[in-house]
């Protein structure tokens, strides 16, 4: 999170507060909120400041309202508008006013802040006028004043000390409460509550303020309240600094649907802001955005047209050429541009094409070049810039056709922005799966891709080359193709390989008479690779020409595979001893054992009660024997064989003995992963989900049956996210040991059950307990997270008795509800499920 927030206090910003406000502006804020507010006292403070009473008049005069004859005074204009009308434009004049002679700050920025707070005000009470039409004006006050603590934050500070002085302040930066928490001991939204709540308004209003940000849990609240929420989001997906138009587009159909609006309601809310919006900016002096950043301004129609002119867009395969001709063909369908110039970045990065667009089609000039600015543009007319200045997609440039319509030029620079939207996401995900697609088709091995049967699913062009096909038929099987095109006898390869679980990969070499006389092809290198594709299981089957090595060679290499193959397609443990039981010879994954005595370095295992000696021998062949491994060396981990026996007599040497091994070892482990995985959660070792849910029934049912105490505390990690969003998710694992760690010194062995929930969720499951007990352990758990973590994160934490007939779930659901209030209640505490 880039913006830094100081310490600050709410008697600090209340002393801010009182040398911004005079008493003057107090006194509209209350007769705004009164039942019948009192017109002389209105204008008696409005004339009292010649400045302020120019400025409503030229308000109420502006075109705005639309009235038919000059308006020259207060009494006249309240009768034409309404009290309340008049006391809402002079509070907010004098809201800006004051607030802006106070605060040091750029002056752009504070512009951002002051469309995004304007805005958010008039649409506030526009959407009141629909869903609670009596409240209107305090829709509007309340959205108005949401974020005065803000405001008043950055009236006190100065100089070097300014946050972001480039930023809409105002605007929710993602853990922005959390940070405020931290900070101030509150987010901004109370710190507002807390200030205007001496000044007498409604609750009804500081509930609003309080939960303006409160968009996930809406239906919950009152209709006002709804009102400020609906217009705090609105306003900053219009005028916040990460305008995203698709966005904008969901939030507004969600809104339509949550006010029950039709579209030509949604249409006149709109269009009823924009009005408002844009001649209050002009009275109050505040720079409205670019063009190309009004989207307010669009028909939702209009953004819904652009949103899916983008969808064709980003969803193109056919590569830049492919883009330029849709965006051609949106230019001269919807704006008749027939003479324009684009400018869009090649797939690898390297660097610009241009094309030209006419009346005659799209057509690329054949010139790139690593900068736009050196592209031989022709087009002399307006510029585009498609993405960031420093690293564009692109560029457009066009003469606008016939006269020049301002509403049709703001539609295009609107357009643009969505279209930068689009190739973003072209060029990060559709152009790097498509540069994929061409290297793999530009391999010189063939690669095909095929399910667990041999069906081929997919295949590049030099697999298909082998087979001198161009395309392959749907459900064509590999093992029928290689053998019919290449005399490839494959099925064996494939048997082999799906027989040997542990088995990634299985290889051949063909060179055959029918191969060198079928074929140009001479010898093929053929290997079949496990693949996961998406979760589901298939192989990878590569092609290779080999054909440049000589004839000699090949023989060799031939015979070298062979051996091999044979070695190392038996798992088992592989050797030959003496009389004596001396290990005389071994295959290679065994050579570690050569020249040391079978007898010492194993040892019986299970059932075994015979004789484990070199005399053992003079019984082979015998049954199998399991054994154990024991180099006493330590140079390989420990190995369980099963051991077969068998009598080998040469010329030479005499009599010795072949002994071959199965390796149980992979077994063994494997068995004890399983039960591992099945108890224990991979990254902290604390029991698993699934095992916390067995825990849990297994000690309720115990402790109804023994009537001893049992509790469960239940806690999730206060600022995760942030550690996660700002470090990376290793830093979030880390993290997560850390908090095991403390929690297993922090529990009692053999009677508490330390378990990962899911996330950053955690649960112990507490037996032979009662509440002091309880209250330790969490006290523990609190400063074991303080210790190991070092205020990183802290600890909401939820914990409950098991009440007499209460079952598991029953048990996990009030300390799950008593952890979620102590997050909403500011984290870092126990609430206690009573």
């Amino acid at each position: 999170m880039h913006r830094q927030l100081a310490d600050v206090t709410p008697e600090a910003l209340a002393k801010c507060l009182a040398l911004t406000f005079p008493p003057a502006m107090v006194q509209l804020v209350q007769e705004l909120v009164a039942p019948v507010p009192a017109f002389d006292t209105i204008a008696r403070i409005i004339q009292s400041d010649p400045v302020l009473s120019a400025t409503v008049l030229t308000l109420v005069n502006s075109p705005y309202y639309g009235l038919s004859a000059k308006v020259t005074n207060l009494e006249r204009a309240a009768v034409v508008l309404g009290t309340r009308e008049i006391l809402k434009i002079a509070l907010s004049i004098s809201f800006q006013h004051n607030t802006s002679r106070a605060i040091k700050r750029n002056r752009e920025s504070l512009f951002a802040d002051w469309r995004l707070s304007v805005w958010s005000a008039i649409a506030a009470e526009h959407i009141a006028q629909r869903t609670a039409p009596k409240e209107a004006h305090l829709a509007y006050l309340g959205s108005l004043l949401k974020d005065l603590s803000l405001f008043m934050y950055l009236c006190l500070e100065q100089g070097d000390d300014m946050p972001d002085g480039n930023a809409c302040f105002l605007w929710l930066e993602d853990n922005q409460l959390e940070l405020e928490r931290q900070r101030w001991g509150e987010t901004h939204a109370d710190l507002s509550r807390t200030l205007l709540s001496q000044w007498g308004l409604p609750e009804s209003i500081l509930d609003g303020i309080a939960n303006h940000h409160n968009l996930l849990e809406i239906e919950a609240h009152q209709p006002l309240t709804q009102c400020i929420i609906l217009a705090t989001r609105w306003a900053e997906l219009q005028h916040g600094p990460d305008l995203n138009p698709g966005t904008i587009i969901q939030f507004e159909l969600q809104m339509r649907s949550l006010l029950k609006l039709e579209d030509a309601q949604l249409e006149s809310l709109r269009d009823e802001c924009t009005q408002r919006f844009e001649s209050l900016l002009n009275l109050l002096g505040i720079q409205n955005a670019t063009p190309d950043n009004r989207f307010y301004a669009q028909s939702l129609q209009s953004m819904q047209s652009f949103y899916f002119h983008a969808m064709e867009i980003s969803h193109t395969t056919t590569g830049v050429e492919g883009i330029a001709r849709i965006i051609s063909r949106h230019l001269r369908w919807k704006w008749g541009l027939e003479k324009a110039q684009l400018a869009l970045r090649t797939i690898e990065g390297g660097g610009f094409t241009l094309f030209t667009i006419s009346p005659e089609g799209t057509e690329a000039t054949g010139t790139e070049s690593p900068s736009i600015a050196k592209l031989p543009w022709k087009v002399r007319g307006e510029a585009l810039t498609l993405g960031p200045q420093k690293a564009p997609y692109g560029e457009l440039r066009f003469q606008p056709s016939g006269k020049a319509d301002p509403a049709a030029g703001q539609q295009l620079r609107i357009y643009s922005r969505f279209m930068t939207t689009a190739l973003a996401t072209y060029y990060n995900e559709q152009a790097v799966v498509l540069t994929k697609a061409q290297t793999l088709q530009s391999l010189p091995v063939g690669v095909a891709l095929v399910d667990l049967k041999g069906t081929i699913l997919d295949a590049n062009q030099r697999f298909l080359s082998f087979q001198r096909l161009e395309s392959v038929p749907a459900g064509t099987n590999v093992a029928d193709l290689l053998k019919d095109t290449l005399s490839i006898h494959f099925a064996p390869l494939l048997t082999n390989l799906l027989a040997e679980a542990d088995r990634p990969s299985i290889s051949q070499l063909f060179c055959s008479v029918a191969l060198r006389e079928a074929a140009k092809t001479p010898c093929l290198y053929l290997s079949v690779h496990r693949h996961d594709s998406g979760g589901s299981n298939t192989l990878l089957v590569l092609l290779e020409d080999v054909t440049e090595i000589s004839a000699m060679e090949m023989q060799a290499l031939q015979q070298r595979d062979f051996l091999e193959r044979l070695v190392s397609s038996m798992q088992e443990f592989i050797a030959t001893v003496d009389l004596t039981g001396t290990i005389l010879w071994t295959a290679p994954a065994s050579g570690h054992m050569q020249g040391k005595n079978l007898f010492t370095v194993t040892r019986p295992a299970g059932r075994f009660s015979g004789q484990w000696t070199p005399a053992f021998l003079e019984g082979a062949p015998a049954p199998a024997v399991p054994v154990e491994v024991t180099l006493a060396d330590g140079t390989q981990p420990p190995l369980q064989l099963e051991l077969i026996f068998s009598p080998l007599l040469s010329a030479t040497s005499g009599t010795t003995y072949l002994v071959v091994g199965r390796d149980l070892t992979v077994i063994r482990r494997l068995e004890d992963k399983i039960r591992q995985q099945a108890m224990f959660d991979g990254l902290t070792g604390l029991f698993n989900y699934s095992q916390f849910n067995a825990v849990l029934g297994r000690e309720v049912e115990r402790s109804a049956r023994t009537g001893r105490g049992m509790g469960l505390v239940f806690f999730d990690l206060d600022g995760f996210k942030k550690v996660n969003d700002t470090y990376g998710h290793q830093a979030g694992d880390k993290l997560l040991k850390l908090i095991a760690k403390g929690v297993l010194l922090s529990v009692r062995k053999g009677m508490d059950f330390p378990c990962r929930y899911g996330g950053d969720e955690f649960a112990v499951v507490v037996t032979e307990v009662n509440r002091p007990t309880l209250e330790a352990l969490c006290e523990r758990l609190h400063a074991a997270v303080r210790k190991h973590c070092q205020g990183t994160v802290s600890l909401s934490m939820g914990v409950a008795q098991l009440r007499q007939g209460e079952t598991a779930e029953q048990l996990l659901q009030r300390v799950d509800r008593a952890s979620y209030q102590a997050k909403n209640a500011g984290g870092a505490q126990t609430v206690w499920a009573e």
